[in-house]
């Protein structure tokens, strides 16, 4: 979910809504104010703001554990974890994951990426 900055408004009846409110992804982001984390719950005709705390983002702590499994577990015995090669291992591997996520999406249906697999082999 993306954080903005901004102000926690409300109109003349007490109903909650962010800045710029005729921009849609307004609604569904969280807002930063004063240092504290707010989203926008309710239904249409209530709207409240609601205070959050923000955690490690599930997809980047998936990709934490898959990295170390990779570094520490399968691959360990192939260097020395006491230098910095299991660190740059580390970030390689998720840069590499990041890197497979974007050509993913960029090729967004099953046949494109058929046909650039079959080019890559």
């Amino acid at each position: 979910m993306k954080i903005k900055k901004g102000n926690l408004n409300f109109d003349q009846t007490g109903r909650a809504y962010p800045d710029n409110p005729h921009i849609k992804e307004n609604w569904d982001c969280i807002w930063e104010y004063e240092g504290e984390y707010y989203k926008l719950v309710g239904d249409i005709n209530n709207k409240e703001w609601e205070e959050v705390q923000l955690g490690e983002d599930p997809k980047e702590e998936k990709l934490n554990e898959a990295a170390e499994m990779w570094v520490f577990e399968t691959n360990g015995h192939k260097w020395s974890n006491n230098d910095d090669t299991a660190g740059d291992n580390y970030e390689s591997f998720k840069a590499g994951a990041k890197w497979m996520e974007e050509q993913m999406e960029s090729l967004k249906d099953f046949n494109s990426w058929k046909e650039w697999k079959n080019k890559s082999e």
